[in-house]
């Protein structure tokens, strides 16, 4: 029995109970560079501007996101983030391009 609860334990991560505060520190050291502080920059990467999270964020889940981030797409590099840095970023990208966010923590202090 033990061995089963350790098994279910070590599923698939939960990216919708992040931190959006934190997010924030993690989305300026990984991804503002190439997505702007806005979500919209677009900087060019080998031909292909990158995505304008503005859009990219509201239509894709939180696994989706996740696996975006850790395993890159298109001309997106794969991010080299922990589970919790990636939950905190997916949940400052709600609550900064959607104005949703699907984690607990309070955002009020996000951008300001």
């Amino acid at each position: 029995m033990l061995l089963i609860l350790s098994l279910l334990a070590c599923g698939t991560p939960d990216y919708s109970n992040g931190d959006a505060v934190a997010g924030a520190d993690v989305y300026a050291s990984t991804c503002e560079s190439c997505h702007g502080a806005d979500g919209k920059l677009g900087v060019e990467v080998g031909g292909t501007p990158a995505a304008d999270l503005t859009f990219e964020t509201g239509d894709l889940g939180d696994d989706e996101l996740a696996r975006v981030i850790l395993e890159g797409e298109g001309t997106m590099p794969a991010q080299a983030l922990d589970d919790t840095e990636t939950a905190d970023c997916i949940a400052y990208m709600r609550a900064t391009f959607t104005g949703t966010d699907t984690g607990g923590d309070d955002t009020s202090a996000v951008g300001g």
